[in-house]
């Protein structure tokens, strides 16, 4: 059969040249594959004995040397999996493949690890400073994710409920706390006299806020005072706190070997919550002396509470002392409003 020219076909009715088409040109993904691969196609070309036929060797030559395809090439010609590749080869390239997915992996774990605990850090002090200021009934967990500026979602994911959440914030200081006041202790001297060992057990506290300047501490404080005025949390607070109150207690009868057990622990209890109400710069002192005296100036409150909680403790641990006179009963008639008149009225408590 003639060919002509285009033009003359198209004259002459003749029959037309087939025009030349554009090969496609493969994607950049296929050609960095391609460029990859080939010196394993190379290796397996060089691999495949004679027995495998033209038609496998063809394939492999020309495709992108997938896994799937050697597999069917090995299983049509019967040939072991060991056979392409020699077996160091294998392990080093999956070895090397493997180390690189675990760098990879640990990286970004540890990115993440870090954003979770930067997480976790806002949302227990955004629910630190609302327990403290309102107590834990007047807030939501959505008031919390709110001063944390996270999702509600992240607080679930993280602590569960409010109540776990609650746990969690009494839980963070108290090691640290009780690390603190556990080192004072084993530093003092067997003969250590009262006032040492109140020292030891309420300056962490005070030094928590003052050297660090972090506010965490006193809502915490308040956190504990709150507690100390509901009997849910005995538990918890017993879990955390307890140990390390009978050890100090045991230190103070050791330095008042007369004084009768059940009044020494009464005189400490009353000191702790002397103690949280003070640390906890409450400002009805502010209050009441017209601004003159300032609850917030820790050191002077400090100096006046350690004085306080130590001759309160010896005073009210010693047998020797006058009882005080008995408390009315409901039974006895009531005092008459010419007598109650008399009668100071007592300062509000730190609730007030």
């Amino acid at each position: 059969m003639r060919i002509v020219s285009r033009p003359a076909a198209l004259i002459m009715g003749a029959p037309r040249a087939p025009l030349p088409r554009a090969r496609p040109r493969p994607a950049r993904s296929t050609l960095r594959r391609d460029r990859a691969l080939a010196p394993l196609r190379i290796s397996v070309m060089s691999l495949l004995p004679e027995a495998a036929g033209p038609t496998s060797r063809t394939l492999v030559a020309s495709c992108g040397l997938s896994f799937p395809l050697w597999l069917l090439i090995y299983i049509t010609n019967q040939i072991k999996i060991k056979s392409l590749i020699p077996t160091a080869g294998i392990d080093a390239f999956d070895t090397c493949s493997q180390d690189n997915r675990g760098r990879r992996t640990m990286r970004e774990e540890g990115a993440t690890r870090a954003n979770g605990d930067r997480t976790k850090k806002k949302i227990l002090d955004a629910a630190e400073d609302l327990f403290g200021a309102r107590g834990m009934d007047s807030v939501s967990l959505r008031d919390i994710t709110d001063r944390a500026e996270v999702t509600l979602a992240l607080a679930s994911y993280h602590f569960r409920t409010k109540d776990r959440l609650f746990e969690a914030v009494v839980a963070r200081r108290a090691d640290v706390l009780c690390a603190l006041r556990r080192t004072g202790l084993e530093a003092l001297p067997p003969d250590a006299p009262p006032q040492a060992i109140l020292d030891a057990f309420m300056r962490p506290l005070f030094e928590q806020i003052t050297l660090n300047e972090d506010p965490g501490w006193a809502a915490y404080m308040r956190v504990l005072a709150r507690m100390g005025e509901d009997d849910r949390w005995l538990d918890l607070l017993g879990e955390h706190f307890d140990a390390l109150a009978r050890e100090f207690i045991a230190r103070l009868r050791q330095a008042l070997p007369d004084a009768p057990e059940d009044a020494l622990a009464r005189a400490f209890t009353m000191t702790l919550h002397l103690m949280l109400t003070t640390v906890s710069r409450h400002r009805r002192l502010d209050q009441i002396t017209g601004g003159r005296a300032a609850a917030g100036d820790l050191q002077r409150a400090y100096d006046s509470l350690l004085a306080y909680a130590a001759a309160g403790i010896t005073a009210a641990s010693d047998p020797r002392r006058s009882p005080a006179a008995p408390l009315r009963s409901a039974d006895l008639p009531a005092r008459s409003s010419s007598a109650d008149a008399s009668v100071p009225v007592a300062a509000p408590g730190p609730a007030a």
